[in-house]
């Protein structure tokens, strides 16, 4: 039968970038081609289907593959989720077909989530103290804290902290840690849904399996490269008003691997031990 290649359809960790609050009347956008850096290859054999998956980033990530089909969604939720290591790929067990299977449809079904780290090995670290972001020698207000009523208050989300960074300000690491995923191409953003894609984000793998996400960058307002390793104050990127906004700002996320999801969880900087970062507090690095 002949072989089909497509590429998975959602990579979520792409997708939780948003700090604006819906506006009716979708823009007008043009293209943008996001990479995932993740490729899913369906392989209809006489003997079934075969799935095969790859993982193009020097990190580890994992895939949650779900179907609009209920069997076939039955059938994929036993695999799930599907661990793969840095530069690696994953075949599945091969899928038996009746011989009433539409093939077309069975592929068009398939859908997915993509996710930075291992939810089996991660084990965050509690007491460690994080940097700020910001340069040193400057106050920066919070725009949104902990369970930011505005749009903060999803499980992805919860404990994300928006700073108000002007256009052109520098990031810095928090943690020392490895680039797994950068995007850097978008020049546009505002305040609709539909400029979620936009957004340009760095995103930082630590050694305890955390991820820390670093969104709404300016254009080429990346300063670190894919698989380099970062040391905590290090400059990484340069602030911007891009994706799904309402003004500038430097969204910052601490997340953990889950089965089914990234995660947003509490964490403590050393030049605020203790104190809980909510809107209007003014934080000094």
């Amino acid at each position: 039968m002949k072989l089909r290649s497509f590429f998975l359809l959602y990579a979520t960790f792409l997708l939780l970038q948003g700090c604006g609050i819906f506006r009716p009347g979708a823009p007008d956008l043009p293209p943008l081609d996001q990479p995932t850096f993740l490729k899913l290859y369906a392989d209809f054999k006489p003997e079934g289907l075969a799935i095969r998956i790859i993982n193009q980033l020097p990190v580890e990530r994992y895939v949650i593959l779900r179907s609009t089909d209920e069997a076939w969604q039955t059938k994929f939720a036993a695999y799930n989720p599907i661990q793969l290591s840095a530069h690696s790929e994953v075949s599945l067990p091969t899928f038996a077909l009746t011989t009433d299977t539409d093939t077309s449809a069975l592929e068009s079904s398939i859908r997915g989530s993509s996710f930075l780290g291992n939810p089996t090995t991660v084990n965050p670290d509690t007491q460690y103290l994080y940097t700020l972001p910001v340069p040193r020698g400057s106050n920066y207000r919070i725009l949104q804290g902990y369970n930011g009523s505005f749009s903060h208050y999803r499980d992805y989300n919860r404990y994300a902290i928006d700073f108000a960074m002007p256009v052109g300000d520098t990031i810095y690491s928090v943690r020392d840690g490895e680039v797994g995923y950068l995007f850097e191409d978008s020049d546009i953003g505002g305040n609709h849904e539909a400029y979620l894609n936009y957004s340009n984000t760095i995103m930082i793998v630590h050694e305890d399996g955390t991820v820390a996400q670093y969104s709404h960058l300016q254009k080429d307002g990346v300063l670190v490269e894919l698989g380099q390793q970062v040391r905590a104050g290090q400059p990484i990127g340069i602030s911007g008003e891009t994706g799904f906004v309402s003004g500038a700002h430097l969204h910052f996320n601490l997340m953990k691997p889950t089965p089914s999801e990234l995660v947003s969880i509490p964490l403590n900087f050393e030049q605020h031990p203790g104190e809980t970062l909510i809107k209007n507090k003014v934080v000094r690095h």
